[in-house]
């Protein structure tokens, strides 16, 4: 169990409906669903990860793939572990960075009953902008797509970048721990490697260990499916045996 985990009573099993309760007695495995099957010995494999984070983990998964009843399940489930209104809207929004903004009336909608999603930026992107994501990414940032000097990739990533940390990430509500886990699952369910490397470098910076980025991922399947979960997990091998 790394430093950062909380140890939490009744660990074992989270049903679809975000309750959290022991596995039944006497209930061979073959007896239940194979959704059930999967969280409970998911959550019984994957330790290193606290299961709030795991939680946050699971909601960006959900929020980024295309499935309502998943997203619904995934609010739910992070209310009853006691996570915030404020913090599974703000991680909801979060996700339409990933997603695309075509998604962001079907999550507001899907999650309408339960939590407010905001519609609003923090503020005008500007300088800030700029300042998180060199605190974020160190030396990393400008490379590869974040080169603002590459005439095809600059127009498009900076305004994205602006408007994404200064309007999303800079708003109230979620660590900045938090926001990696979101980032780091979203960005695993939209199948890009080379965007996805670059947060789980960031991630480890904020403290992750490899073990938790390792659960960060491996708890998306949920939203995506075993295939494209082990793709995520080859494409962040490198840095979760980082040292």
């Amino acid at each position: 169990m790394s430093e950062r985990s909380v140890e939490v009573p009744n660990r074992k099993r989270v049903n679809g409906a975000g309750s959290a309760t022991p596995s039944k007695a006497g209930v061979e495995p073959a007896e239940r669903s194979w959704p059930d099957a999967l969280i409970d010995q998911l959550a019984e494999k994957l330790d290193a990860l606290s299961i709030a984070d795991a939680a946050i983990a699971r909601l960006a998964a959900a929020a980024t793939a295309e499935g309502r009843p998943g997203l619904v399940e995934a609010v739910e489930h992070g209310r009853a572990l006691g996570l915030s209104d404020d913090v599974l809207g703000e991680i909801c929004l979060q996700c339409t960075i990933y997603a695309g903004p075509s998604r962001t009336a079907a999550i507001r909608e899907a999650v309408a009953h339960l939590v407010d999603v905001p519609e609003t930026l923090a503020r005008p992107a500007g300088p800030r902008a700029t300042n998180m994501r060199s605190d974020l990414h160190g030396a990393r940032d400008g490379e590869a797509y974040s080169d603002r000097g590459d005439a095809i990739m600059a127009p498009l990533y900076g305004t994205i970048a602006d408007l994404g940390y200064d309007g999303i990430w800079a708003r109230p509500g979620p660590s900045r721990r938090q926001r990696l886990i979101c980032a780091v699952a979203a960005l695993a369910v939209a199948g890009s490697p080379a965007t996805l490397l670059k947060f789980c470098h960031a991630a480890r910076s904020e403290g992750l260990t490899g073990a938790e980025l390792r659960d960060v991922i491996s708890w998306t399947v949920l939203a995506q499916g075993g295939p494209r979960t082990f793709d995520a997990l080859i494409s962040a091998r490198s840095v979760m045996e980082e040292r």
